[in-house]
């Protein structure tokens, strides 16, 4: 929201001059509807991470002057990665998105498209339903990977997806943890039933 263009008078505000540049989005506002003028004002969208991520979209070009602000910010990285960049890997996002649960899963699964061990103590502690979706897609080979089991003890519903997919059979290690709801353990039941 542009404050200055309610005061009733503006001038008297400190920094009235520059608000518009001291600010990248005020600016972004003002001029994003102006493409053919947008070229001039780079050093200031690259300021900003969600306006850098904007201006990429808005020229359909990578704007690699202000990669350094959109990796400071874990959603404009991941959309950056996805739509600016078509998919590709952006790695100077991608440690404040290793820290973001929902965006971390969302960069596995649009951008990687593969494990992601760094991102993993993140995905498994932070998203239930990424870590869900990301087990699910990590186990499509039907692979234990033991060290995520730490964060599998923890989710009767994700302790119970890996004994069947990655383990294919009976868990001994994780029925503490699946017997926790009934309804879950009853699911597991059923599966090693069918084993039978």
């Amino acid at each position: 929201m542009d404050l200055y263009s309610l005061h009733s008078s503006p001038h008297e505000l400190n920094h009235h001059d520059r608000a518009q540049t001291a600010v990248p989005k005020l600016l972004w506002n003002k001029m994003k509807d102006a493409p053919d003028e947008l070229y001039k004002y780079e050093d200031i969208w690259a300021k900003d991470p969600v306006v850098a991520y904007n201006y990429s979209m808005q020229t359909g070009k990578r704007f690699k002057q202000g990669e350094e602000a959109i990796a400071t910010h874990a959603q404009s990285s991941y959309r950056y990665a996805s739509y600016a960049l078509h998919g590709q890997r952006f790695r100077l996002g991608e440690p404040v998105l290793a820290k973001s649960g929902e965006y971390a899963y969302l960069y596995v699964q649009d951008v990687l498209g593969q494990e992601w061990p760094e991102a993993e103590h993140t995905i498994f502690t932070n998203d239930v339903d990424g870590a869900y979706m990301y087990l699910k897609m990590i186990l499509k080979f039907n692979t234990r990977i033991p060290r995520i089991e730490k964060y599998i003890l923890k989710d009767p519903y994700l302790a119970n997806q890996y004994a069947q997919v990655a383990i294919g059979g009976r868990w001994p290690l994780g029925e503490a943890t699946i017997k926790k709801n009934s309804r879950v353990w009853g699911d597991y039941q059923e599966f090693l039933e069918r084993l039978k």
